[in-house]
């Protein structure tokens, strides 16, 4: 990214998915902003799509999530933002494996 930060980047050369997961601790009720760089190779189709699940402690999704989806144009980067409020019921640790 242009800022230096870490990135990930797909070297797949094909039109299958890379996916990145990350889990953190929320607090039922509160305000969370997504923010982040989407970079897109020259030549290529690809895009970025991010999304923000919150799960009860069962791991069901529940209502209030937010889903992105960046199309910077080729061999440049895009900023996105968003902004999503926990459900009051979101569970505060990461839900057993399924």
């Amino acid at each position: 990214p242009p800022d230096g930060s870490d990135a990930f980047t797909d070297f797949s050369g094909d039109s299958s998915d890379a996916i990145v997961e990350q889990e953190v601790d929320v607090a039922g009720g509160a305000s969370y902003d997504l923010s982040g760089e989407a970079g897109r190779g020259a030549g290529t189709s690809d895009y970025v799509e991010v999304e923000v699940e919150f799960l009860d402690s069962g791991g069901s999704t529940l209502s209030g999530g937010v889903t992105e989806e960046v199309k910077p144009a080729g061999g440049t980067y895009e900023t996105f933002e968003a902004t999503t409020t926990a459900p009051a019921d979101v569970s505060t640790t990461s839900p057993a494996p399924r």
